[in-house]
């Protein structure tokens, strides 16, 4: 597969400002068009692929709605990271399925992976506070180019945009970074792990994926920041995937 975004720290660190959909939409037509016969042009200069022809999945990477719309109208697949909660999910398929209607497409056809913020032990407040810096990044997303649409509660929105304008890239994921304490001064951590997180006990992790499942959410893709992955992975392995086969 190919994933492709809009860019998070990998550009706000260089100073380039994040794509917009006009951007991404010449970019998946440039590889697809690469891919099928080795000739495209991308911003007006010519592009040439000589050592492979072949079809690969191209998937969005969408945090709004509006991305998410996109995704069903050009890519193969999306990668969601709007939240875990029932209604988030529903709304985030509903989502999918208005772009997938716009380009007269079928809703089966879009391949969607969810992105859910892990971590399991027996203290719940512990397995948060340890990805806690995954939690701010995923935070910041809120209020990025807009926040309309995305669920926030009225009461939270003015800490939400202050995230987002104070959230430091340099230090992004780091689990020793400013963004982490960032969170917990906003008053913020457990909004933020209610809504992205699956982490606590085993109990609380299979209900959060009982729940999310039942709300629509099929696959969920992982990706772990803190240290001790291996002890995570045995964790998870024997503690959660038996509740699911």
């Amino acid at each position: 597969m190919i994933g492709i975004g809009t860019g998070d720290s990998s550009v706000d660190n260089i100073g380039v400002r994040p794509a917009n959909h006009a951007e991404l939409i010449a970019y998946v037509r440039t590889i697809r068009e690469l891919l099928q016969s080795g000739e495209s042009t991308y911003k007006g200069g010519a592009c040439k692929l000589t050592w492979f022809r072949g079809r690969i999945p191209i998937y969005l990477a969408a945090s709004g709605p509006k991305t998410l719309q996109l995704a069903g109208e050009i890519a193969d697949g999306v990668i969601i990271n709007t939240g875990l909660t029932p209604e988030i999910i529903r709304d985030s398929i509903a989502q999918v399925k208005i772009g997938c209607e716009r380009a007269g497409r079928n809703i089966r056809d879009v391949d969607m992976w969810w992105l859910p913020l892990t971590n399991i032990g027996a203290d719940r407040s512990k397995t948060i506070d340890e990805i806690a810096m995954t939690l701010a990044s995923a935070g910041s997303h809120l209020s990025r180019f807009t926040v309309q649409g995305k669920h926030i509660p009225e009461h939270l929105m003015q800490k939400v945009k202050m995230l987002g304008s104070r959230y430091n890239p340099a230090q992004h994921d780091k689990p020793d970074s400013s963004n982490r304490e960032l969170i917990k001064e906003l008053g913020l951590l457990e909004y933020l792990a209610e809504r992205f997180a699956i982490a606590g006990t085993p109990r609380d992790c299979i209900a959060k994926l009982e729940a999310a499942i039942a709300a629509g959410a099929r696959q969920f893709w992982m990706s772990i920041h803190f240290d001790n992955k291996a002890r995570f992975m045995r964790d998870w392995a024997r503690d959660i995937m038996p509740a699911f086969r």
